[in-house]
């Protein structure tokens, strides 16, 4: 679509623009604004933000000055503004006098992108749901919500700890050793019931992350991030704050993570749905796929 243009006088305040920068706003009406009304229509948590860049590039920092921001329209609604401008003309001592520049109504962009975050934010609290934490045993569901004080030479205690325990375990050797040991195998049975020692198709999908380059770095990271994260991002804080329906789906002979923590979290959040998968270990969907989809497909029907 066409871009409006606008140009703003510095010295008088008043921006003149043509008749498209009407049709975007719902002004359709005026030729010009004062630089005022542009800013009361502005969103109030997106101002800092536009004059922000507006006084870098005043100041020549940069080249161009660019912000999207929320307008308020004519008729009352929020429209998402990309706009762009730049000094086409100064003063003997450098002072900007005038800005030119171009307005795109941005609407569907910004709010496919915002709800892309959105899910993107709520996928990873679903992945991490199923990584055993500890805190869920250690957790009282009776205990008020939030994070104990910790005193913060003790933060930074735990945070020099644990960096340096992470950093000493020799992972370089152990993560390659395990992944073509038969101790992988054995790990591997943890997770199911049924015998599955010697099938090299699970073999090979379990041990095949664990031999690409980067994963003695990955698991270093992840162990110190699962030790030092906050209080508020562990599986008791997250369940409380729980905003969206969810499914529990065990196994009745998981060894890895026991029905007992499923257990603790329905404790917790006594609104959450459990459903226990017969005669599977760790990976129902794997051992049992009929009676798991005969659990999970009702359930997502009925959302």
């Amino acid at each position: 679509t066409e871009d409006a243009t606008w140009e703003w006088d510095l010295g008088t305040g008043i921006v003149d623009h043509n008749a498209r920068w009407g049709m975007l706003t719902g002004d359709e009406e005026e030729a010009h604004h004062s630089v005022q009304v542009w800013a009361a229509r502005m969103h109030p948590e997106d101002i800092s933000r536009a004059t922000g860049a507006l006084n870098a590039h005043f100041m020549g920092k940069t080249e161009q000055y660019s912000a999207e921001y929320r307008y308020l329209h004519r008729k009352g609604h929020w429209i998402w503004i990309l706009d762009r401008g730049k000094v086409v003309s100064r003063d003997a001592g450098g002072r900007p006098l005038r800005l030119a520049g171009t307005m795109a109504e941005v609407t569907a962009r910004k709010e496919a992108e915002l709800a892309l975050q959105a899910s993107e934010a709520r996928l990873r609290a679903v992945v991490a749901a199923p990584l055993p934490d500890p805190t869920l045993l250690l957790a009282d569901p009776q205990a008020p919500a939030g994070a104990p004080p910790r005193r913060p030479w003790r933060r930074r205690l735990q945070r020099f700890v644990v960096t340096w325990l992470c950093r000493l375990l020799p992972l370089e050797v152990l993560v390659p050793l395990l992944a073509h040991s038969p101790l992988l195998d054995l790990g591997i049975q943890a997770a199911y019931r049924d015998p599955v020692i010697g099938d090299g198709e699970l073999h090979r999908l379990i041990a095949r992350p664990a031999r690409r380059a980067g994963a003695v770095r990955a698991l270093r990271a992840m162990s110190i991030a699962m030790a030092l994260r906050p209080h508020g991002a562990t599986a008791p804080a997250l369940l409380r704050r729980l905003r969206h329906p969810c499914l529990l789906l065990w196994g009745g002979d998981d060894r890895l993570v026991p029905l007992d923590v499923g257990l603790q979290c329905q404790r917790l959040r006594p609104d959450l749905a459990l459903e226990v998968i017969d005669q599977a270990g760790h990976c129902p969907h794997d051992e049992r796929p009929d009676a798991f989809h005969r659990v999970l497909i009702p359930w997502l029907e009925r959302l």
